[in-house]
């Protein structure tokens, strides 16, 4: 991995915005998200980096057309959670980087093909082997 692929602080700035919409509920569509999503079976901490990914997306979209922040868009992306925002940019999606992190389990991997800024996401921490007893 280069060392361009993961910017460590980037992602803790990410993540600590997804904290301080949660924590303020604003938007309250953040809170709504993470709801839904653990309900659908991710884990908290899950949730919170597929919420990172919609608000890297739209920070990436923001930076690359020069535009204000778009709250519809923002939302939007929130309510299409899991899918990846950068899987709707379809013909587009040549003009991204494509970055990919061994970081992330694979099936997250072949969806972040394509994303604004791999970087943007929380690095994947697997969690530790339980021994099988025989």
């Amino acid at each position: 991995m280069n060392k361009t692929d993961y910017d460590p602080y980037l992602n803790t700035a990410i993540l600590e915005v997804v904290d301080n919409q949660l924590r303020d509920n604003d938007p309250p569509a953040v809170r709504a998200t993470l709801e839904r999503l653990k309900k659908e079976g991710h884990s908290e901490r899950e949730a919170k980096r597929l919420i990172g990914a919609a608000l890297a997306a739209e920070i990436y979209d923001i930076l690359k057309t020069q535009r204000s922040f778009n709250l519809d868009q923002y939302v939007g992306n929130l309510n299409r959670l899991p899918e990846m925002p950068w899987e709707r940019w379809g013909d587009r999606s040549h003009s991204r980087p494509r970055l990919r992190s061994p970081d992330f389990r694979p099936q997250a991997a072949d969806r972040l093909s394509g994303s604004p800024c791999l970087g943007c996401l929380p690095r994947y921490e697997p969690t530790e082997a339980k021994e099988i007893e025989s």
